[in-house]
């Protein structure tokens, strides 16, 4: 996701406790600035908005996750500040009823999906299919194994050298001590 836009704060009303006491109500006219401390706040806030929107449209059946074994839990989404994983059963439908969420996302909340960063995996699915259905939403199709915040998704975690990355950064950090 990309600029904070007028979705959120252009139209709305705002007053400001100064000292305990609220200043009069004044009409909020622009956007926020990257890098400015509310920013990230307001991105979390509209994140949420993200997460709820998801959350209906599983629960409608106009989006359908994946659910992880007998009695498990039904994965949706993960949120983690600006990245998104979302996760859902493989078939063309649920990919346009995702490309339609995030189209009402953008339109509500004035953010838009940041293209370049966007990428599809699916498992069991075959080339040309997983190569049309990124083109269908405009992204590119990724490769397992991947990194998501640091931690490498789709490796055999049973074997030793896959964790040699894992210990590469505690020892960095220097909280790896060595016996």
């Amino acid at each position: 996701m990309e600029k904070m836009g007028e979705g959120i704060l252009k139209a709305s009303w705002a007053s400001v406790l100064v000292n305990g006491s609220p200043t009069p109500e004044f009409l909020c006219t622009r956007g926020l600035r990257q890098r400015v401390p509310l920013s990230p706040f307001l991105f979390v806030i509209a994140m949420e908005g993200l997460s709820c929107l998801i959350k209906k449209a599983v629960r409608s059946g106009a989006f359908k996750g994946l659910q992880c074994g007998v009695g498990g839990p039904l994965l949706s989404h993960l949120l983690y500040a600006d990245d998104a994983i979302i996760i859902g059963e493989w078939n063309r439908a649920n990919a346009q009823n995702l490309k339609r969420l995030l189209r009402c996302f953008s339109l509500v909340s004035g953010l838009k999906v940041n293209q370049t960063k966007c990428q599809i995996f699916g498992t069991e699915v075959g080339e040309v299919e997983l190569g049309e259905v990124a083109s269908d939403l405009g992204c590119k199709v990724g490769k397992v194994p991947f990194i998501y915040l640091g931690l490498h998704v789709g490796v055999n975690m049973n074997r030793i050298n896959a964790w040699g990355p894992i210990i590469e950064v505690f020892k960095k950090k220097a909280i790896f001590v060595e016996s």
